[in-house]
């Protein structure tokens, strides 16, 4: 087992200017503290647009993955744990390294990998 250490620092957190995960993006360069604190705050759901090229997609997915079920009646329970599970479902790239953040992720591990696979005589010169 190896470890692979990445360089994420401060500067790379969620919402920090260089950020290397995923993160909402401001439709106005105009916004407000206030409304960037209101996005997070509403997990999002105030957000302008994610900058996750995939997250139609996804939420489509969710959308339908956690539908009201046909012909089943719920109670308040089931209809809180489904619509938190779509919650869940909808933001879950939230954090997680975006397209850059991944490739840093990437290179990394093949860094560690390399000489693993030249030792064992997988790959030839």
């Amino acid at each position: 087992m190896k470890f692979v250490e990445i360089q994420f620092g401060p500067e790379h957190v969620f919402a920090a200017p260089d950020t290397l995960l995923w993160n909402f993006v401001f439709a106005s360069t105009k916004a407000s503290g206030l409304s960037k604190v209101i996005v997070v705050i509403s997990f999002g759901t105030a957000a302008y647009k994610p900058n996750d090229h995939l997250r139609k997609i996804r939420v489509k997915s969710c959308e339908q993955t956690f539908q009201k079920p046909k012909g089943m009646k719920e109670d308040k329970i089931q209809k809180r744990a489904r619509q938190d599970l779509f919650l869940i479902c909808r933001y879950a790239s939230l954090g997680h390294p975006n397209q850059i953040g991944a490739l840093i992720y990437t290179e990394a591990i093949k860094g560690q990998l390399q000489p693993l696979i030249v030792g064992a005589g997988w790959k030839r010169q």
